[in-house]
């Protein structure tokens, strides 16, 4: 019966690290860089855009 109380304990932290975790990570990804008042995923989005758009001019030349 103790075990089964650690074990459950033990699942209650896991579960906090991780929604820690997580929290931590999309804030990184979703807030601005301060001085470029773009976000990471901004920032990625932009640059795949410019790619494609340099790329499908490239594919349209005779």
């Amino acid at each position: 019966m103790n075990m089964n109380r650690n074990r459950n304990r033990q699942a209650g932290h896991v579960i906090t690290e991780w929604v820690i975790l997580t929290f931590l990570i999309t804030t990184v990804l979703f807030a601005p860089i301060p001085g470029y008042d773009q976000s990471v995923t901004a920032m990625l989005m932009e640059s795949i855009r410019d790619f494609h758009k340099n790329s499908s001019f490239l594919i349209s030349l005779p």
